[in-house]
């Protein structure tokens, strides 16, 4: 991407192409250009993902042009669903006092003041600029609370009006309430009354830019440097002869996000047979009692229910949660990495480390739209749906939410599952939709490893005590059987000796997808007759161990009924799996 700008003209724009769905605060600055992206800002500093893309140092963009420049103050307001409760002045929530810590022993007061009580909030998503720009109003009255990254202001929005627990808010824009319909719960939350965002104007008409080369232009020049080596920057600005030099940024090499997002949609096809829904029965037949047991599993006679395309058969629905040992990644051995994982979803060295962060499931209840256990061909369509860089460098995390969706196919040529994709974006009609959040990290020497082994998990106790709990010590057998039914070959389920030498887990660890099922399962056996849950988001904060106690907990939410918390504790007696449901 060629980096000179004419700081003076103005584009006639006929079109404006800019980040984000409508409403994202670049969405508001491109009146003036063809592209518009962000560059930097006066609270946060630069837009890293910007700086990467504008390096171009594997030449995608070679047409591209930086044109301009434009300004836009930006002003942060907090979106989401007011409680029904109502927040009065003297609410502790709204002190407007932020805790001090070691990193900020003076921290800012906030600017401004939530407009309505904030106690219901669970989780806060935006895009990681907007946390950096609103930390004292944050660290003031959402202190401890889950922030989600995402990839605009205006993703977030959308996302808070598409969580119906009206727990999650969004830092965003003021148009973003308005196109959205979430209610404004703070205004002018920004750390500072002069946030300024500036943009960059970009287009692809070379003759344009060549015909005003004599105009005041500015360039920006992208270079790397060895790190070891000491004055390696001081060498390179020598070469440098120009009294204008305004700035020097420094950034992270990150292209992952930009690589794995591009890759195109896997689809997965399987056949609905009940042997793999039967099988998992039996593998959590011992673990768990008979009441989480589905419908159609008969504990005295273990026999597979009927299949074809009966009456009767027509009546076993798939079990909510047992889409998870179905549609097998098809992976052949040679396509293993070390650990036994695959590369659909990882960005590759040196992050070869993965461990499943949470995610949700949303279920078409409706009878018509359920998966059957009939032996009909089903399809998943996966794609990875967004990637965020967090840490500094050399300790980073790469977290990659993967979207799955899965629907019956009708024909044997799997036309169904590609229309989907190509003709609805991926949105169109789907028994279930569930996302994943897998967390990328950095292969660790051994002695690091055997070091984490030792270390103790700070644990995060439950505020409530559950209405009901099940009690029960996984084995190696289960985590084996599990591994079995899901074609899952990552040795931290199967090898104890790799978990303590180059994982730094001190034994086998607990699957992710098993998790969810356990939640699900015992769940199940808490729902009223005809009630199916809708919507199940989880989040994993602490490992599971194989021969190590686990209790599930199931607890009714007391002022709405189709509303649980439900949630895993370790052998510490804290959390280990968070989630709530939604029923209907």
């Amino acid at each position: 991407m060629h980096g000179t700008m004419n700081s003076e003209q103005k584009s006639p724009a006929p079109a404006v192409s800019f980040l984000g769905p409508v409403s994202s605060y670049t969405h508001q600055s491109g009146e003036v250009a063809r592209g518009v992206v962000p560059f930097e800002n006066s609270t946060n500093g630069a837009v890293i993902f910007t700086l990467e893309l504008l390096a171009d140092r594997s030449s995608l963009f070679p047409d591209i042009y930086v044109c301009g420049e434009a300004y836009l103050d930006v002003q942060h307001y907090l979106l989401g669903h007011r409680a029904t409760e109502t927040a009065s002045t003297d609410s502790a929530d709204l002190s407007g006092t932020a805790t001090p810590t070691s990193s900020i022993p003076i921290p800012l007061k906030s600017r401004s003041r939530p407009l309505s009580c904030l106690k219901h909030i669970q989780r806060i998503y935006t895009h990681p600029q907007a946390f950096g720009q609103c930390e004292a109003f944050l660290g003031a009255y959402l202190k401890g609370i889950e922030r989600i990254d995402v990839s605009s202001t205006s993703k977030a929005a959308e996302l808070v009006k598409q969580d119906k627990t009206g727990t999650s808010v969004a830092i965003a824009s003021k148009l973003a309430a308005e196109i959205h319909e979430l209610d404004i719960l703070a205004e002018s939350i920004e750390d500072r009354d002069d946030n300024t965002t500036r943009f960059f104007i970009l287009r692809k008409e070379i003759d344009d830019v060549r015909n005003h080369t004599a105009a005041p232009t500015k360039s920006l020049v992208s270079f790397t440097i060895d790190h070891g080596v000491p004055g390696a920057l001081a060498d390179v600005l020598g070469l440098v002869h120009t009294p204008t030099l305004s700035r020097v940024s420094s950034t992270r090499r990150h292209l992952h996000a930009q690589e794995l997002t591009s890759r195109p949609p896997n689809i997965t096809y399987d056949y609905l047979s009940p042997t793999p829904s039967h099988l998992l029965n039996i593998t959590l037949r011992d673990f768990l009692p008979q009441s989480c047991d589905p419908p159609n599993f008969k504990r005295t006679n273990i026999e597979l229910p009927p299949t074809g395309t009966s009456q009767l058969a027509q009546k076993h629905a798939l079990p909510q949660g047992h889409h998870l040992v179905y549609f097998s990644p098809q992976i052949p051995e040679n396509d293993l990495l070390p650990d036994g994982t695959d590369l659909l979803q990882s960005p590759g060295p040196p992050f070869m480390r993965r461990m499943w962060a949470g995610g949700s499931v949303l279920f078409d209840t409706s009878k018509p739209n359920q998966l059957h256990l009939d032996n009909v061909r089903a399809a998943c369509v996966e794609r990875i749906r967004d990637v965020t860089v967090k840490g500094s460098e050399g300790d980073e995390k790469i977290f990659v939410s993967i979207e799955r969706r899965y629907m019956p196919v009708n024909d044997s040529t799997g036309e169904a599952a590609q229309e989907n994709i190509d003709a609805q974006g991926m949105t169109g009609t789907a028994s279930i939709v569930e996302l994943r959040d897998l967390v990328f990290l950095r292969e660790e020497p051994d002695p690091l490893a055997k070091m984490n082994a030792a270390k103790s998990v700070k644990l995060l106790k439950p505020r409530h005590t559950p209405d009901f709990s099940i009690s029960m010590i996984p084995s190696q057998s289960l985590l084996f059987r599990f591994s079995a039914l899901t074609f899952n070959a990552h040795r931290i389920h199967l090898d104890p000796q790799y978990c303590q030498e180059v994982e730094g887990y001190r034994n086998l660890l607990l699957h992710g997808p098993l998790s969810l099922v356990l939640l699900l399962s015992v769940l199940r056996s808490q729902l009223r007759d005809g009630e199916m849950v809708k919507r199940f988001d989880y989040r994993n904060l602490a490992p599971l161990y194989a021969h190590e106690s686990l209790t599930v907990c199931v607890l009714r939410n007391s002022k709405e009924n189709n509303k649980y918390e439900v949630w895993i504790e370790g052998n510490g007696g804290g959390y280990a799996v968070k989630g709530t449901a939604v029923t209907e």
